[in-house]
């Protein structure tokens, strides 16, 4: 069925549809082949479609500006999936209950995030030690008022009115451990960076009125291995029970989305149920079939400024910014689902960092040219060979609809045994990468890396490096605040 024959069906008529279309062909496939049957009185059987795997990628689209959902042609930016099995079984399911009860909800998130408490604990935490001067400052500015830069960042921990902006908090390291704290700003500059270590002062590596418009790189770059760690598979996700689908920032669309898929799923076990017209004497057995493996992935991106949110088309570019994945699973009296942040928005993932290694690897000397340790790290090889392409972990911003992407890429090399790291900002350009400029070469200092944490013209390898982290750190504050307010 292309998921545009019928702009009256939505998302819930692709599980029933492909059921029935299952039952019909296995029907078919079942029906007396031969006048010896018929003679015979006996009807063979046959079983022809054990399984039926489905897998779908389509785009969406409002109808009728009801929340309506209908499948569309996938672009190259968003394509949204829908997969689940129908596995032959001996005897038709028995119906669903009359009423099916409340949906359960489970939000699975990357192992380094923590709980809303903790985020706003730990922000206060460091408040509070740095207007007792219970901080190491890591910045190069002198006599900073750290009583007024406190109560600055301690006024904006949580904003109701910009949920792109406040406290937010990653888990860096598990064995320590240690926690990297931002408290985003409506001044990037002003922002507060803080790394924490339980017993320990916190490191200070950005306060309002600092001055200084370097940034030194570590707590960036840890948050960096985090995601690295994350994207390849380590770490388990943490798990915590939500009441209800997030809805507002943007996520509308991720409900209504699941609602549709829901009630497909709750019509495909109608549809597999017994029906009247099964029970005609000398007409072969139903067909039976049982629903199971539903899953779905919507992609997002972000939209930032007075309207904060997700969105689903508002995003020019040709890479996809952010997934999330819901699996649906039937119990007795209800369907239960799993939300689960796949790729958050301003990082790439799977497919999308797939396409980026692919240019890098179109431009793997233009990018050796920009370090010049060149001689004793093979930056060429790293990049055409990687060990794992997961722990490539690649940033993105654009300064407005319609300007081009910028990246900055983190890319894994082994150096004297040891796993070390480049980093380098780039642009699109074609299907290879341009405007390539060096963040932090592999054999650099990390304790001495500086990248600029403001505009400054001068410094063309640096410039602004600080903004697409910054643009995750909004990202994860939106996606805090939508599952927050589903799970409170």
């Amino acid at each position: 069925m292309s998921v545009d024959d019928d702009e009256q069906e939505g998302v819930s008529a692709l599980l029933p549809r492909t059921a029935e279309a299952a039952i019909a062909a296995q029907r078919q496939l079942d029906a007396i082949v031969s006048p010896q049957e018929i003679d015979s009185g006996t009807h063979f059987w046959l079983h022809s479609l054990p399984l039926v795997d489905v897998r779908l990628e389509f785009g969406l689209a409002r109808f009728q500006k009801k929340g309506f959902l209908k499948p569309t042609r996938a672009n190259k930016l968003l394509r949204h999936r829908l997969s689940f099995r129908l596995s032959a079984i001996p005897s038709l399911i028995d119906p669903p209950p009359k009423e099916w009860g409340p949906t359960t909800l489970t939000i699975r998130e990357p192992p380094f995030m923590v709980d809303a408490q903790t985020e706003i604990d730990l922000a206060m935490d460091v408040c509070d030690a740095l207007a007792k001067n219970g901080c190491d400052l890591k910045m190069a500015a002198k006599d900073i008022d750290v009583e007024e830069a406190a109560d600055e960042l301690r006024g904006g921990i949580i904003r109701p009115s910009h949920p792109e902006l406040g406290a937010v908090v990653f888990r860096v390291d598990d064995k320590s451990p240690l926690f990297l704290v931002v408290i985003v700003t409506d001044d990037a500059h002003k922002d507060g960076i803080f790394l924490v270590a339980p017993g320990a002062r916190p490191a200070a590596y950005s306060i309002p009125g600092d001055g200084d418009s370097t940034l030194l790189f570590e707590p960036l770059h840890r948050l960096t291995m985090a995601l690295a760690d994350w994207l390849s598979g380590e770490g388990q996700p943490r798990l915590h029970p939500g009441q209800r689908l997030p809805e507002e920032l943007g996520f509308t669309t991720l409900r209504l989305f699941a609602e549709a898929i829901i009630e497909g799923y709750r019509e495909c076990i109608n549809t597999l149920s017994p029906r009247p017209e099964d029970d005609v004497p000398l007409s072969p057995p139903p067909p039976a079939f049982d629903l199971s493996d539903v899953t779905a992935g919507i992609a997002f991106t972000l939209r930032q400024g007075k309207t904060a949110g997700l969105t689903l088309d508002d995003d020019p570019g040709a890479l996809v910014q952010g997934r999330v994945a819901l699996e649906f699973e039937r119990l007795a009296t209800s369907i239960h689902v799993t939300l689960t942040l796949i790729a958050p928005g301003f990082v790439l993932a799977a497919t999308a960092r797939d396409a980026f290694i692919g240019r890098a690897q179109k431009s793997a000397d233009d990018i050796a040219d920009q370090f010049p340790d060149r001689q004793v790290v093979d930056y060429v090889g790293a990049i055409m060979r990687p060990e794992d392409p997961r722990r490539v972990v690649v940033t993105l911003w654009t300064e407005e609809p319609g300007k081009p992407f910028e990246y900055l890429a983190t890319w894994p090399v082994r150096l004297a045994g040891a796993e070390r790291h480049f980093v380098f900002r780039s642009r699109e350009d074609g299907d290879k990468l341009g405007h390539i400029t060096r963040v932090m070469s592999a054999s650099a200092n990390m304790a001495t890396v500086n990248v600029m944490h403001a505009e400054s013209a001068g410094d063309v390898i640096s410039e602004d490096t600080y903004e697409q982290y910054n643009r995750f750190f909004r990202a994860a504050r939106v996606w805090r605040a939508g599952v927050t307010r589903a799970s409170g």
